[in-house]
């Protein structure tokens, strides 16, 4: 092959291992994003959370009261 033909291909094999390095990085992105998803969807009851919130921080020394 020629010169030009060469640094074609050369270029063609580049853009094939970067998208084959971004599409590992979005799979990985993906399964993290599942995983909170799943993390989230196990603790349905917000009123949870906000209730360990507020007895860490009266734990510290924070009085909490509710608005009126």
């Amino acid at each position: 092959m020629g010169i030009l033909a060469d640094s074609f291909a050369a270029t063609l094999e580049a853009m094939q291992a970067a998208d084959e390095r971004q599409a590992a990085a979005t799979a990985e992105t993906l399964a993290s994003i599942r995983e909170t998803i799943a993390t989230l969807d196990a603790d349905p009851d917000p009123a949870d959370a906000i209730a360990d919130a507020i007895e860490l921080l009266e734990s510290h020394g924070y009085r909490i009261t509710p608005p009126a």
